[in-house]
């Protein structure tokens, strides 16, 4: 019977410094792994550019996203908090990591319908990282459209909020016509993942 178990060696593997931040904290990372996972790291590895020769490539993220990266590249699972969870979302979907991107959403969309929604500003910082189809933006404008409180969305730090940021308004506009359109409103606990992704 043949072992159908996979053994890796990483004795004599290449690895990549990924540099991270104002301090330059590195990260040592497997080029095997980091091709596997996204063609952004690989297409940079593999070209003429300074970063294949050096083994080098600097981010502009923060020293934790950077390091959840890397827990998941090894491990396929982190533990996260939400807010850190759309963090990874984005660098997900910057450096095309389409497997990163779906765990990020998954992990969101099971915790979300039990928590509060992120605060404003942190929306805003989201939204201006993503596209108008992200399935990140479109979470979020569902988890404020169940979970917002009608106190909380009449409030002036939430008027303020929209004003600051008119593509979630628009956002939250287009969710509360498209259910009063249909007439029918879809409980939480009966919306799928697939919807996002």
């Amino acid at each position: 019977m043949v072992d159908s178990v996979r053994h890796f060696s990483y004795v004599n593997e290449g690895t990549v410094s990924l540099v991270v931040g104002e301090k330059k904290t590195k990260f040592h990372i497997h080029a095997h792994k980091l091709s596997e996972v996204s063609t952004f790291f690989r297409a940079a590895l593999e070209s003429g550019f300074r970063e294949a020769g050096e083994r080098m490539i600097t981010l502009s993220e923060d020293v934790e996203t950077v390091d959840c990266f890397v827990q998941w590249v090894y491990h396929q699972k982190i533990r996260v908090s939400e807010n850190r969870n759309c963090d990874l979302y984005i660098f997900a979907d910057k450096y095309d990591i389409p497997d990163l991107k779906r765990y990020a959403l998954t992990k969101l969309f099971r915790i979300i319908w039990k928590c509060r929604p992120p605060a404003p500003f942190k929306v805003e910082n989201w939204y201006q990282h993503t596209s108008a189809t992200s399935g990140l933006r479109l979470l979020i404008r569902d988890w404020y459209f169940w979970k917002a409180s009608s106190e909380y969305l009449a409030s002036k730090q939430f008027h303020d909020a929209l004003i600051q940021n008119p593509e979630f308004a628009a956002d939250l506009v287009a969710v509360l016509g498209r259910f009063n359109l249909n007439r029918m409103c879809p409980k939480p606990e009966n919306m799928e993942i697939e919807q996002y992704v």
